[in-house]
């Protein structure tokens, strides 16, 4: 494989993780994706490109449909945030993965940072099958576009500053 890297900051910030709480609300939109009302963190929507909404391939395709059409969201997503770093414009794109018991979506705002560097930041929110409710927030700064010449197909890296994969599109 060979590896064409576009490095932005390599300024990775730690998960934040937190439960949610009555201000917080946790709910399905008309989309399907899990979220909350401050979702945007105030951000003007506006000024985001709308990329949809998408579901990974993680769960069951009894239940969830078929793992093709899957694979293509999660490439879209891959896409999506690929040419808006690369075009230095804002976008937001969303990717669930339902499953049986379980539910997590991602939410991707892909931006400039306060200093100008482009970055994507990652809001996830996953409910356990016990309700229980976990939010994460990272921000991603270092990204790599990984090929594989045997297919031709290629996927998208995001790394900490020691080298470790923090996100991987697709997911498999």
């Amino acid at each position: 494989m060979k590896i064409l890297a576009l490095t932005f900051s390599m300024l990775v910030f730690v998960f934040a993780s937190c439960k949610t709480d009555s201000a917080s609300e946790v709910f399905f939109d008309a989309d399907g994706a899990l979220t909350t009302k401050n979702i945007t963190q105030n951000r003007d929507m506006t000024q985001y490109k709308q990329g949809g909404h998408f579901y990974c391939r993680t769960r069951s395709t009894r239940i969830f449909g078929n793992e093709k059409d899957k694979l293509e969201g999660e490439k879209k997503v891959r896409d999506f945030i690929w040419e808006h770093l690369i075009e230095k414009k804002r976008g937001y794109i969303r990717l669930s993965c339902p499953g049986t018991d379980t539910s997590n979506t991602t939410h991707y705002f892909i931006e400039s940072n306060e200093n100008g560097e482009r970055n994507v930041a990652r809001r996830n929110i996953f409910q356990a099958s016990d309700n229980k409710i976990t939010r994460n927030e990272s921000f991603l700064n270092s990204f790599e576009r990984v090929e594989n010449k045997e297919t031709g197909d290629w996927f998208l890296v995001s790394k900490s500053a020691n080298g470790e994969i923090i996100e991987r599109l697709p997911i498999y």
